[in-house]
This record gives structure tokens, C-alpha cells and sequence, in this order.
């Protein structure tokens, strides 16, 4: 990168890359532990499901409930499941994403019809602020969106011009 130059580094940097190595050196050894139990309570778990131990019927059939009635919304986002459950340490967080297990077709029709059928101009980022349910949410929903309506400019399916609001770089309508 330097060729045939010779670098010296003050010892102010000297210490702080051996700070970083040892830091770094640490994370890969706790990495290392969280593996190996995550492995051995996977073992663990698969045998006792296997011999019976647990109590837990493996792939038993649930009891089917009654469905409940839904109230109509004005723009019902595209997928076979509105509601997906995180991840994350709270059990009632749940997110309704337009793109929550939809196939691209199912995106770009609910877009077409629910989102740009007004023939106005809309930013993918006040779609996103539109139905996030969150921060991390809103983040992921504005790049999703985004890049969907990206692809449907190449396609020929919308026209885009440069935002005249906060957000996004464009803003996008279904061609006349």
C-alpha cells in the first residue's frame, strides 16, 4: 500500500492496534463458548425430543381455532402473513410489513393498486413511515420499498422524478 516507504506509527497508535487485537483475540474466544454450548443444547434438545423426555408431543397436530373476524382496512398490504413474531426479548412486539412473506408479484401489486393507484407522487420513505411499526422496522421497510420501486422504474411499470420532499432521493407514480 505504501510501496517501498517506511511508516512509522506513534506509540499511541502502536497501543491502540494491541488493544484492538486483544479485544478482537477475546470476542473470538466468547464467540467460540457461545457455540459450543449452543451446540450442546441443541444435542441435548433433539435427543430428549427423540427419546420422549420432555413432555412436548413433536409435530403433534394443534387444535384448530375459530377464526376471528378481521376489521377491513383501507390498504391491505400484500403476503400470506401479516403478522410476523421477532426475534427479540419482547414476546408482544409484532410487526405488519407490507413485504412479510410476500413474493415480488404480490409486492408490486399491492403497490400498483393500494399505494400508487392514486396516480400522485409518493417517496418510499413516507410509505415505510406509513406502516412501521418501529425503528428497525422503518429502516428495513424504507430500503425494501425502495428497491422494489427501484425495480419497477427499470421495468417501465412507474415514472420517477427527483423528491421534492424530505426523505428519499425520488418519488415515484404509476405511468399514465
Amino acid at each position: 500500500m505504501f510501496g517501498r516507504k517506511k511508516v512509522e506509527l506513534s506509540k499511541e497508535s502502536i497501543d491502540a492496534l494491541v488493544t484492538l487485537d486483544n479485544d478482537i483475540q477475546a470476542v473470538r474466544e466468547m464467540l467460540l463458548d457461545v457455540l459450543d454450548a449452543s451446540h450442546e443444547i441443541m444435542q441435548r434438545l433433539v435427543e430428549e425430543i427423540r427419546n420422549g423426555d420432555c413432555g412436548v408431543e413433536a409435530f403433534a397436530e394443534e387444535p384448530k381455532a375459530e377464526p376471528k373476524a378481521e376489521e377491513p382496512k383501507a390498504t391491505q398490504p400484500p403476503g400470506d402473513k401479516l403478522y410476523e413474531q421477532t426475534a427479540t426479548n419482547d414476546p408482544d412486539r409484532v410487526r405488519n410489513s407490507p413485504f412479510t412473506r410476500a413474493p415480488r408479484s404480490a409486492q408490486v401489486k399491492w403497490l400498483r393498486e393500494e399505494v400508487l393507484g392514486n396516480g400522485e407522487w409518493h417517496n418510499a420513505y413516507a410509505i415505510a413511515g406509513d406502516y412501521a411499526n418501529d425503528e428497525r422496522h422503518l429502516r428495513y421497510l424504507k430500503h425494501a420499498i425502495s428497491g422494489r420501486l427501484r425495480e419497477m422504474h427499470e421495468d417501465g411499470l412507474v415514472d420517477r422524478r427527483r423528491s421534492k420532499s424530505g426523505g428519499g432521493m425520488y418519488e415515484y407514480r404509476l405511468k399514465q
